[in-house]
């Protein structure tokens, strides 16, 4: 299960100088009004204002808001999805108790990327989680005559999540280890994904070509802006 967007909240209409309310800034511009320190080295302690131990990892773009800062992480997640799909499990099952989903971060900068091309595009498009299924049968919710799922749906199982208003838009197969491997790499990943159907309604494409193209337009021209931003 892999979190492509961090954190989405309400804030008052009034901001301050250094609020960061989102994660591409008050504007949404990737800037902010005020002085930034020039260099600062979390090792050395240099311009470090303050430090706090992390609950878990996979932390997200903090966000400041009226002297307070939230981050998200994967703990929570992770529980919550456990959660709804171990409940989902039929009583009877050897497997009831046993499923442990892990979450992947997406990297900040690229996910921001997508972000700020997906809105120059005006294409509609939203955020949240994609979940990625180790397999396509099952674990998709597909159905073989015969044989009985563990998790009988497993799309609309996980359609209860809800981590601070993200919900689970999609479901794939590949995004989850890309973000863990590249991480390992020293590499930055992130998610765009097509829509071309409903959950439920997996025969209704919409014009496929167009779809793929507008997508793979965002996603090369948000290397572009990442390139150019080194």
């Amino acid at each position: 299960m892999a979190l492509f967007f961090f954190i989405s909240f309400l804030v008052s209409t009034v901001l301050y100088s250094n609020d960061w309310p989102q994660a591409f800034g008050p504007n949404r511009d990737f800037s902010v009004d005020g002085k930034a320190v020039e260099t600062f080295s979390v090792s050395q302690n240099e311009n470090i204002l303050w430090r706090f131990k992390m609950l878990s990892t996979g932390q997200g773009t903090p966000i400041i808001s009226n002297g307070r800062i939230f981050v998200t992480s994967h703990e929570r997640i992770e529980k919550d999805s456990a959660e709804i799909l171990n409940n989902a499990i039929d009583n009877s099952s050897r497997f009831k108790g046993k499923i442990f989903p892990y979450a992947s971060k997406a990297s900040t900068e690229v996910t921001n990327a997508l972000i700020h091309q997906a809105q120059i595009s005006g294409l509609e498009f939203d955020t949240g989680i994609t979940v990625s299924s180790p397999g396509f049968y099952g674990p998709s919710s597909r159905i073989i005559d015969g044989l009985k799922n563990t998790l009988p749906d497993i799309k609309g199982s996980l359609s209860e999540l809800n981590i601070n208003g993200l919900k689970a838009h999609n479901m794939e197969m590949e995004s989850s280890l890309l973000f863990h491997l590249c991480a390992q790499m020293g590499y930055r990943a992130g998610t765009i994904c097509t829509v071309i159907s409903g959950p439920a309604e997996s025969d209704s494409i919409i014009d496929y070509d167009a779809a793929i193209g507008n997508t793979i337009n965002i996603g090369l021209n948000a290397l572009v802006e990442l390139n150019d931003s080194e």
